[in-house]
């Protein structure tokens, strides 16, 4: 008898842990298949914003205007976050990890990969131009950069912040023939609001220049 019981026990003990074992998969399952979908429409978006800026006077031209690399520490402060995107956390906020160059998302037909350059390509391109403006006599050389952060979105996808910096690099001859240079570099949030399916510039707040 207490042996028929134990057996009886044991069975649906392991029926019970069976059954939870496979509604733990399929919660699993289904967690996993959402976080898919949400990284997905996190592409998505994040796609038509850049190409609705990369469409704008915002964006310089010519050869490596545009650095191809996310904007490292690109935080969204906690006031713009509450501001602009009903944030209820008490913290900056950075984006979701994308695992795409932003020329994929930019300009995934490459019509203008020439914009585009990593910051060593960058770097290496300005020395070129300064080398050839060393020799030719010109009075000023003018260059300018900008680099994306990956953009931070309000819960329905209506609105988005992301942090833009810029960079002007510039260089004069003086009179007496020797040159000078600098640079500038001033970023900040602006943001976007989705209307009738195009993203819209509503506001800019800078956070450094220098």
């Amino acid at each position: 008898m207490w042996q028929r019981l134990s057996c009886g026990t044991a069975l649906t003990i392991a029926l019970i842990f069976s059954i939870s074992a496979l509604a733990q998969d399929d919660d699993d399952e289904a967690r996993h298949r959402e976080a898919e979908a949400f990284q997905e429409r996190v592409l998505e978006q994040t796609a038509s914003l850049l190409q609705a800026i990369a469409n704008s006077p915002l964006v310089p031209p010519g050869r490596c205007a545009i650095i191809n690399e996310w904007l490292p520490r690109a935080v969204i402060d906690r006031s713009t976050a509450r501001r602009y995107l009903n944030s209820t956390v008490a913290a900056d906020l950075v984006g979701v990890h994308v695992a795409v160059w932003p020329d994929g998302l930019m300009d995934p037909d490459q019509k203008r990969s020439t914009n585009f350059c990593t910051r060593e390509e960058k770097a290496k391109h300005f020395k070129e131009m300064h080398d050839a403006w060393q020799h030719s006599g010109d009075s000023r050389l003018e260059t300018q950069e900008i680099q994306f952060g990956i953009p931070v979105f309000d819960a329905d996808f209506s609105r988005a912040a992301i942090v833009i910096e810029g960079r002007q690099n510039t260089s004069f001859r003086l009179p007496d023939g020797t040159t000078r240079g600098g640079m500038e570099v001033c970023g900040g949030a602006a943001i976007y609001e989705k209307s009738g399916g195009t993203w819209q510039k509503i506001a800019y707040e800078q956070y450094y220049c220098s």
